[in-house]
């Protein structure tokens, strides 16, 4: 006849994990962990490297065109008898003329984040490139359902979208150090947000990547200093603003993953 188990007997019957199985399992978990994290690394590592190719893509645009016309996209005085524009009878906005005065747009001093008036030098950039087949064709109204036209100047339609949210843009304006040139700047617009498509691009500019973000860009194509350089960081109005870099001694971005950057890089025409 068996003897019945008391409570200190049940307890010791029950087995419970080992160190080394909770060794295991943690070991396991870190490497889950481990693996997600890489795989962002790896995701966002990407995005900039597409996005410094998108940077290179539009400035080797913009200077064939130059090389071929011997004058600048948007500010191209005779677009409309020199660009093949007959192929494209159904765009919009038309293609339209520019003054010749070598400046695309109006020169925006230090307001390199201003909101940029349509359409204007700064928005027939991209119909000129994309007439001359540089950078895409333009899509024409009535040719199908889901063709978007260019006529809304949106990220995303007009201008290129960015891969980080808002899209491009081109302004002439000086930088940090006072030098005037023409700038390409990745940026949102207004208060619509950071999407890829349908952020209003006449609108001034916002953020549209994070400080680390932007520091990886910087690092990739220029020094990774946000006030000098080809590459630099930009806020609401000019570089330097909270939320993307430290002014103090050395300057440096923010350690951040909260948008607070938009950035311009020298189109070096």
């Amino acid at each position: 006849m068996s003897e019945a188990k008391g409570p200190i007997d049940a307890i010791k019957s029950q087995r419970g994990f080992t160190l080394i199985e909770m060794a295991i399992v943690l070991v396991i978990i870190g490497l889950l962990l481990g693996a997600v994290l890489k795989g962002q690394q790896m995701v966002e590592n990407t995005r900039v490297i597409a996005t410094a190719a998108d940077f290179n893509n539009i400035r080797a645009a913009a200077n064939t065109f130059h090389d071929r016309y011997q004058t600048r996209p948007g500010d191209f005085n005779n677009a409309t008898k020199q660009l093949p524009t007959n192929q494209y009878p159904t765009i919009a906005p038309v293609i339209a003329d520019g003054d010749g005065n070598g400046i695309i747009g109006a020169d925006m001093g230090a307001n390199l984040g201003a909101a940029i008036s349509y359409p204007t030098e700064n928005t027939q950039f991209w119909m000129h490139l994309r007439v001359a087949g540089l950078l895409g064709k333009p899509r024409q109204t009535g040719i199908s359902s889901n063709a978007l036209n260019e006529a809304a100047a949106v990220y995303g339609q007009l201008m290129p979208s960015g891969r980080f949210g808002g899209g491009f843009h081109v302004l002439y304006g000086n930088d940090n150090t006072g030098r005037y040139t023409h700038w390409l700047r990745l940026a949102a617009g207004g208060d619509i947000g950071t999407s890829i498509l349908g952020t209003n691009a006449t609108l001034a500019a916002t953020p549209a990547l994070t400080a680390n973000e932007a520091y990886a860009l910087d690092l990739k194509m220029d020094d990774g200093n946000p006030f000098t350089g080809s590459v630099q960081a930009g806020n609401t109005v000019k570089a330097g603003a909270g939320g993307c870099v430290s002014t103090t001694t050395p300057v440096s971005y923010l350690q951040t993953d909260d948008i607070g950057c938009w950035i311009i890089s020298d189109l070096q025409m």
